[in-house]
């Protein structure tokens, strides 16, 4: 594969997911132009070779693909760039010598030309305004799911969740719940288009693990709710300052009984697991597994997973008032 088929098949897969190259700036921050110019294998018109492989290494995980193939590309690609090599300028013989003079000169505006390059490069293809690099994630905490929770306030709040630093400012669509649907739950956008719902095969209702309360600081979980409805639950949540790592991440839901077990939180054909896709707003209906009640759950876990399959939040909330 070179630079020409990976532009290709970068520009497949955007259009593939009715894509706009608007859409993949808003998410990604870089300039539609860059895009464009690694889209068509324009030479004359990417940026710069130290650039170049972020900006693919981004485009490919916000797109869902796998970056490792492209690795090698870019390798190549940048190995060629190197090779461009500075002609001298051959110097006309004057009636005087200063043999330091040309040298000095060439020096300066060597500087002043990579000095200059790199302002131009900063100016149009980055926008990083907003950006809070996170060093030292906080460790996840040694204490039971719910031990030591926040008191409910109400019989419907969960309780208020501190907001992280904000990491990335994405603009995010509002969704409201779709009808039940066999495949699984679904979210509509304003506009009416569906968002796209993973692929999961139908899970039985044995007890899972039960997993420490974490949070990564790479996205906000907050308003969470969750109150009584026929047969289970209803869950609103809202999820947002998501990093590019987890765009195509997915969210599950558990709940967790006195007796320290853990179970997926199924609804019929409803299963309450999808990808992150640009939105906020989340509500979603949780049924009861046979044979417990609604006395028997201690707490419910909302579990967010990014890209590469890691736990970034787990984070339970008590049912002590609901």
């Amino acid at each position: 594969m070179d630079m020409n088929e990976l532009g290709k098949m970068l520009q497949s897969e955007r259009l593939r997911q009715g894509l706009e190259l608007a859409d993949v700036t808003t998410a990604t921050r870089i300039n539609s132009s860059a895009l464009k110019a690694i889209e068509e294998a324009d030479e004359a018109a990417l940026p710069h070779p130290v650039y170049l492989k972020s900006f693919v290494r981004n485009y490919a995980n916000f797109l869902g693909l796998d970056t490792a193939p492209l690795e090698d590309v870019l390798r190549e690609f940048n190995a060629e760039s190197d090779l461009t090599k500075w002609s001298p300028v051959e110097q006309v013989p004057t009636g005087r010598s200063f043999p330091f003079l040309g040298s000095s000169v060439a020096v300066a505006v060597l500087i002043t030309f990579i000095g200059g390059g790199i302002w131009l490069f900063q100016k149009d293809y980055f926008d990083l305004t907003g950006l809070t690099a996170q060093k030292n994630p906080p460790a996840a905490q040694k204490t039971s799911p719910w031990d030591a929770l926040p008191e409910e306030s109400t019989a419907k709040l969960l309780g208020p969740l501190d907001q992280p630093e904000q990491i990335l400012d994405i603009s995010f669509n509002n969704l409201e719940t779709a009808p039940e649907a066999a495949s699984g739950v679904q979210f509509k956008l304003e506009d009416g288009q569906t968002v796209e719902v993973a692929s999961l095969q139908e899970q039985s209702e044995e007890r899972i693990a039960v997993l420490q309360d974490l949070d990564l600081r790479k996205a906000a979980l907050g308003n969470v709710q969750l109150s009584v409805a026929e047969g289970g639950f209803l869950a609103s949540f809202d999820l947002s300052n998501l990093t590019n790592d987890i765009l195509s991440g997915k969210i599950s839901i558990n709940f967790i009984s006195k007796d320290d077990e853990t179970y997926w939180a199924l609804g019929n054909e409803e299963i309450p697991q999808f990808r992150i896709r640009n939105f906020r707003n989340i509500n979603t209906r949780l049924h009861l597994p046979s044979g417990l009640d609604k006395n028997d759950l201690a707490a419910t876990q909302i579990v967010v997973t990014d890209s590469h399959g890691e736990n970034i939040i787990v984070k339970s909330f008590p049912m002590k008032n609901v």
